[in-house]
Order: C-alpha cells, then sequence, then structure tokens
C-alpha cells in the first residue's frame, strides 16, 4: 500500500496521453488537449475583453462550448510500484461568465473522482488586450519585460509570469519559508512545461481559523513584494498540512505582479489596528545599503497597493470564516510584523532568483 501523498509516487518522465475517438487510440500532447478544448472559448473571451455582451449570451456561449467540447482524452500514469493510473482527462468546469483569459487546468479523474490537476503556467503576450486590461488596476505603471523573458531591474513594479513565479517561490519554502502554493511536480513534453498537482479537498472556509496562519500567508508574500489582488477568489484557498506545517494555499497564482519593497523604515501596525510610522516612511525612497533608488511618488502608491492588497485578501478569508475580525487578532499582527522586517532582503532575494531563470 502507498504511503503519503499520491503525487509524491507518480513517474512523471512516463505519463502518456492519449485520445480515443471512433474506437482508435491516438498519442497526443497536454498543448493539443488545452488548445482543442479552450480555443472554443475564443468567441466569449474576445467578447469579454471588449465589455460586448450580456449575461444571457455569455451564458449561452458558455454553454455553446461545453455541449461541444472534444471528449474521449485520457492519461496512463505510472506510479512507483509499478503500478498504472488510466485517468479520463476532462475540462474546467467552473468558468466564469467574465472571464478574459483561456482556463490553464484539466482535471485527471478516475470514476468521475478527480485526482490529479494537470496545470499549463504561461508566458502571457505582453502587448495583447488581456495585459492591458490587467494594467488598469493599478495607479503606476507595472512593467511587462518577463513576459518576453527579459530581467527586470529592482525599483519597478512588473507583472510575474507562472513559470517563473512559482520555481522562486519553491526555492524559499526549501529553506524554510511557509508555503503559499501547492506542491507540484513538472511535467515536461514537446517542448513545453506543465504542473502536475494532486486535488485540493480542504477548502480554507471548511478549516479552523488559525490567524498566525493567515498571517503567515499574506506577509510572506508581501515581505518578497508579491501581490496578488487581481483574480482572487475565496474559492482559490485551500488548506494544506503537509507533515507537522499547515499552510494557506492559493491554487490560482498567475495573475500577481511583484513591488519593490525598499525597506530602510519598514511600517507597523498598532495594537488598535491604525498603521504607525517607525523612524519615516513605509518605503525608503533611497536604499542607502545598496545604492541610492528613487521611487518618486511611486514610493506611496506603491505603500496603498500593499494596503488594499492586504485589505482585500482578509475581505476575501473573512467572507469564509465571518464571525472572525483578522486585522485586529494579536496572533494575526505578531506573525505579520516578525515577517515584514526581513522584507528588504527577501524582496531583493525573490526578483534575483525571478531573473535568475531567464536564459542569456
Amino acid at each position: 500500500m502507498l504511503e503519503g501523498p499520491l503525487l509524491e509516487h507518480v513517474i512523471v518522465d512516463k505519463i502518456s496521453f492519449f485520445r480515443r475517438k471512433h474506437k482508435r487510440k491516438t498519442t497526443v500532447s497536454p498543448s493539443q488537449i488545452f488548445d482543442e478544448g479552450y480555443d472554443g472559448l475564443d468567441e466569449l473571451i474576445c467578447k469579454n475583453l471588449l465589455n460586448a455582451t450580456n449575461k444571457k449570451e455569455r451564458e449561452e456561449l458558455l454553454n455553446e462550448w461545453w455541449k461541444n467540447r472534444p471528449t474521449g482524452f485520457f492519461a496512463t500514469v505510472p506510479l512507483d510500484d509499478g503500478t498504472k493510473l488510466k485517468l479520463a482527462l476532462e475540462y474546467r468546469t467552473n468558468i466564469e461568465l467574465k472571464t478574459i483569459k483561456y482556463p490553464n487546468i484539466i482535471y485527471l479523474q478516475q470514476d468521475g473522482k478527480t485526482l490529479f490537476i494537470l496545470r499549463r503556467p504561461v508566458f502571457y503576450d505582453s502587448g495583447s488586450k488581456h495585459i492591458e486590461v490587467l494594467k488598469r488596476d493599478y495607479r503606476f505603471e507595472v512593467d511587462t519585460s518577463l513576459f518576453d523573458q527579459f530581467p527586470v531591474q529592482r525599483d519597478i513594479a512588473c507583472f510575474l509570469p507562472e513559470p517563473l513565479l512559482i520555481p522562486a517561490l519553491e526555492s524559499f519554502y526549501a529553506e524554510g519559508y511557509p508555503r503559499a502554493t501547492p506542491p507540484y511536480k513538472e511535467v515536461k513534453q514537446a517542448g513545453e512545461v506543465f504542473y502536475l498537482r494532486a486535488w485540493m479537498n480542504e477548502p480554507f472556509a471548511d478549516a479552523p481559523i488559525d490567524e498566525a496562519i493567515v498571517s503567515k500567508h499574506i506577509s510572506f508574500l508581501h515581505s518578497m513584494g508579491v501581490i496578488s489582488m487581481r483574480d482572487r477568489r475565496s474559492s482559490h484557498y485551500f488548506v494544506l498540512n503537509e507533515g507537522n506545517e499547515i499552510s494557506i494555499i492559493n491554487i490560482d497564482p498567475d495573475l500577481t505582479i511583484w513591488v519593490p519593497r525598499l525597506y530602510g523604515n519598514e511600517e507597523s501596525r498598532s495594537d488598535d489596528d491604525e498603521y504607525s510610522e517607525k523612524d519615516g516612511e513605509f518605503f525608503s525612497k533611497e536604499d542607502e545599503g545598496r545604492g541610492k533608488i528613487d521611487l518618486g511618488r511611486n514610493a506611496d502608491l506603491y505603500r496603498e497597493q500593499f494596503e488594499t492588497d492586504e485589505a482585500g485578501y482578509l475581505d476575501c478569508l473573512s467572507e469564509l470564516h465571518p464571525s472572525s475580525d483578522l486585522n485586529r487578532r494579536e496572533k494575526y499582527n505578531q506573525t505579520r510584523s516578525e515577517l515584514l522586517q526581513y522584507s528588504e532582503q527577501l524582496s531583493h532575494e525573490f526578483i534575483e532568483k525571478v531573473n535568475e531563470q531567464i536564459s542569456p
């Protein structure tokens, strides 16, 4: 009998994908499965980007796509005990009517029960309408260089492509920092990398609340400068019990940005939940330790963005636990302060790790 999480026993380099159609089985790549299925959402996404449709039309387009989606895909997944799982592949079922991006997950199921998720991390087109829409969320310029796989400077905000974000985060988890995204294995096929992860079955909504764990999640991300306000949904948050470590996991971290946290004078929070300044500004406009960096008015805009992101995160989780007043809890504030004091160091290390992954 296999012990531990099933994902740990998967031999990813031997997974095979197939399609059975008219009693004939053919080998396919994960890219084909994603493209053939989700390309049928073209009209819905285009109209949503232009805001050129109403709810009834969106429902009709989505229903038409589902009715005509390709079927018959399956995968054989070898395990390290010599057995093989034959899993049916199914497309995402809970697509939002106002979506402006193609879904990037596929379910791997056994007898109708989802065992794994296959995720396609993508580099969005930096000049696309989709990215232009995302830019409107912010009062400052957000650089798109990483989508074109060019390194970014540490004094400007930038979009974080998931294929660069996840490996950078994993390097911090290995050092003992709290996990904020699910464990996964890389599936490399046809020149593309996909992430295979286990189906998460413990929504944050069903878990006992622990303010310190809640604080660890957002403070760890913020200490590195990672903001994920776009596409935040309460359904994205789950609890992971890995050994003796309990973490809050965001299963859909593909619309994040990085914002410089030039510390030197970090902010702190008082007992009555009011921000108090400690020896100056929330952001240092000059980072004396690593050479001068002048963020100008962006320093204040960046600060506001972190505050907005935290408030949105707490609202999202409080929605799942209405009786909780998270941002006034002593344990939340204490954990938050412990992590944020390292924000300059972690922020610089994080963006350096991201840049290192880009081929010269």
